[in-house]
This record gives C-alpha cells, sequence and structure tokens, in this order.
C-alpha cells in the first residue's frame, strides 16, 4: 500500500475519534443542561405554589412533593 494510502486512512480514523469526543461531549452538556433547567423549573412551580397558597398544611405537602419529585428525577438521571 502506498504511504499516501495509510496517510489517508490515519486522519480520517483520527476525524471519525474527535467525532465521537465531540458527540460524547455534547450528549453529557445536554444532559447536565436539562437536569439544571429541570431542577430549576420544579423550584420555581414551587415558589409560585408558595406565593398562591398560605395554609401551612398544604405547603408541608407541596415540599414533600417536591423532594419526591427531586429524588426521582436524580435516580433517573
Amino acid at each position: 500500500m502506498p504511504l499516501f494510502c495509510h496517510y489517508i486512512d490515519i486522519n480520517f480514523s483520527l476525524l471519525l475519534l474527535l467525532q465521537h469526543f465531540v458527540n460524547c461531549f455534547i450528549d453529557v452538556k445536554l444532559c447536565l443542561v436539562a437536569k439544571e433547567l429541570t431542577v430549576l423549573l420544579l423550584l420555581l412551580l414551587l415558589l409560585l405554589l408558595l406565593l398562591l397558597t398560605e395554609r401551612l398544611l398544604l405547603l408541608v405537602l407541596l415540599l414533600l412533593l417536591l423532594l419526591l419529585l427531586l429524588l426521582m428525577l436524580f435516580v433517573l438521571l
């Protein structure tokens, strides 16, 4: 095999490897952003519910529900 063909094979392999690492990095970043946005949305929802209601029992139940949702979120992601 000529040297030129080996050079093309090596470059193509390096490009595939680089593409794999970039895809993995993008997947991890998107997963982290999605997790942060989900937690932020849950906290905003809780704040909204806290502002709309003044009953202590309902607030405690909402807090427990939020903790349960956060626990499920971290277990699933």
